[in-house]
């Protein structure tokens, strides 16, 4: 099992949650509120888990853990309110990096995009240079995630730290890490 859960933002950040993080949150039958605070704007949600029969069992009154999200919108919150959170985790997030050699800043459609680089900065920038790449070219990179240049810019103190990160993203993203050592993980 994957280290940590990823949260996509819409505004093109990843947060990981710790899995052990998520389980004393419902264990204490609390929520955690993780807000994702980047320079392109502020997004908050809520996670918890209800217990449930599993109706995938032989056995009628097995139980299990049915877990749920929410965005958090338009709130403040009083002391006592803030008492239903295990734990409130305020984070940057991590970045996902563009072929446009620039972060996204949208997450949008199941697709992350950076929508503030323009065709005329990109045509005069390092990642323009000695191509030629058409405006339709250009387009379509402002779609596409540069697996290395956010593998390299994640924030993991360790080696070991980035590879679990990496492993629990190439699960939703697999069609970005398509030729990178986290592909094969998870199409055996």
């Amino acid at each position: 099992m994957n280290k940590y859960d990823c949260r996509f933002f819409p505004n093109g950040r990843v947060v990981f949650i710790l899995w052990d993080d998520i389980d004393k949150a419902v264990e204490s039958g609390k929520e955690l509120l993780v807000i994702c605070n980047s320079w392109s704007g502020g997004y908050a949600i809520a996670i918890g888990a209800n217990e449930t029969y599993d109706y995938y069992s032989d056995k009628k009154d097995k139980k299990c853990w049915e877990m749920y999200s929410y965005d958090v919108r338009d709130v403040e919150f009083t002391t006592e309110e803030l008492s239903k959170f295990y734990k409130v985790i305020v984070t940057s997030g991590e970045k996902i990096m563009m072929k446009t050699g620039n972060e996204a800043n949208a997450y949008q459609a199941h697709g992350f995009i950076d929508w503030d680089t323009k065709y005329e900065t990109f045509k005069h920038s390092f990642y323009n240079y000695g191509h030629n790449f058409s405006e339709e070219e250009f387009e379509k990179m402002r779609r596409e995630v540069d697996v290395q240049f956010t593998i390299n810019m994640m924030n993991g103190k360790t080696d070991e730290e980035k590879d679990e990160k990496c492993r629990a993203l190439s699960g939703y993203a697999i069609g970005h890490w398509v030729g990178t050592k986290y592909e094969t993980e998870y199409n055996k």
